[in-house]
């Protein structure tokens, strides 16, 4: 099921902001949002959060692939098309929506993402299409990390 996201002005300022880091900054920042998704309030950690977003990365990425492009021509699809053309908070905002609402998770996870495709620039992030099939949809990793949390802190 998918939800509803509203971005406040904050988060989309927040957004704009992410444009304005390096990558490893971003993979930082996804790494963060994965391991704190379902964790309970209060509760901190400390890991490798740039290796765990990296690695959350490849999955993502190329399922979002699919979700943003036209695999066929290798073009943002049409809708997205739309809002490459416009003001790059619009853009922002409909791939950050895109993100969290197909996979219901947190703007912690849908920011960085959605930074480190427009970082790539839409156009050419559609040129490229993943060559190797990933093992884990982010559903599936999703749903572990879900079922993991609940188990640890019952």
């Amino acid at each position: 099921m998918k939800k509803k996201i509203i971005l406040s002005e904050k988060d989309l300022d927040v957004a704009l902001k992410s444009l304005k880091k390096n990558n490893s900054d971003l993979y930082f920042s996804l790494g963060v949002g994965f391991q704190y998704e379902y964790a309970p309030p209060r509760v901190s950690y400390c890991a490798l959060y740039a290796k765990i977003g990296q690695d959350f990365w490849l999955s993502l990425s190329s399922e979002i692939y699919y979700l943003l492009c036209d695999p066929k021509n290798k073009q943002p699809k049409d809708w997205v098309q739309e809002l490459i053309y416009g003001d790059i908070r619009n853009l922002l905002a409909g791939i950050i929506a895109v993100i969290a609402s197909t996979y219901s998770v947190s703007l912690g996870i849908a920011i960085p993402a959605a930074a480190l495709v427009i970082k790539k620039g839409l156009v050419n992030y559609c040129k490229t299409k993943p060559k190797e099939k990933i093992k884990r949809t982010v559903k599936v990793i999703l749903s572990e990390k879900k079922k993991s949390m609940e188990e640890r802190f019952k």
